[in-house]
């Protein structure tokens, strides 16, 4: 793959860069993985589902009181690394953030999954990453759960909207390494662009 030589627009080339992976069955199409730090300083790194890209945002599955969310409360920082094996294309992520209820995307959460819904009214009781005594009631009220006809909804659901910043990608060259490694920075609404070493 090629890139334009001005790059005007990145989230528009990432979000065709997603549909083209996609439709070629690129197992990582719909998933990106997002790393964090706690006040600590002790980073953390998770794969996340990305649930759509915009204009300006990439929209993110979350527990509202996951450890992620937690972390991104605390520190306003975050990586988000996107690479997809189809297209050797490398995206590296980092900007603002903003957390969105379900009722903040109605649209966005009447698409989510059904098991997503029931996961995240399990964590109401079982926080999610926190220790797991007693794995047979968990799986026996996600059960219960699964049984139930009416919609599922907590006030714990919701997306974390990353607004970038920051993009670097690089399109890789696995023969001679000569990657095509570009830095872009958003400032005034505009995005500059500035060429890499591989």
């Amino acid at each position: 793959m090629s890139l334009p030589r001005q790059i005007r627009n990145p989230l528009g080339l990432l979000r065709n860069e997603r549909v083209e992976a996609a439709r070629v069955a690129d197992p990582m199409a719909n998933f990106a993985s997002l790393a964090t730090s706690n006040s600590a300083g002790e980073p953390k790194a998770r794969v996340v589902t990305i649930r759509e890209i915009r204009d300006d945002t990439i929209v993110l599955s979350a527990n509202l009181q996951s450890p992620k969310v937690q972390e991104l409360r605390e520190t306003n920082a975050y990586e988000l690394l996107i690479y997809w094996t189809s297209s050797q294309i490398q995206f590296r992520i980092s900007g603002n953030h903003r957390l969105v209820t379900y009722a903040e995307e109605v649209e966005l959460a009447r698409n989510s999954s059904r098991m997503g819904r029931l996961w995240n009214k399990l964590y109401e009781s079982w926080p999610q990453s926190s220790e797991l005594h007693e794995p047979r009631k968990l799986f026996s009220r996600l059960k219960e759960l699964e049984r139930q006809e009416e919609p599922i909804d907590t006030p714990l659901a919701g997306f974390v909207s990353l607004e970038p910043t920051s993009i670097e990608l690089q399109v890789i060259d696995p023969i001679r390494r000569f990657h095509d490694r570009r830095l872009l920075r958003l400032e005034n609404g505009i995005w500059s662009q500035t060429q890499l070493v591989p």
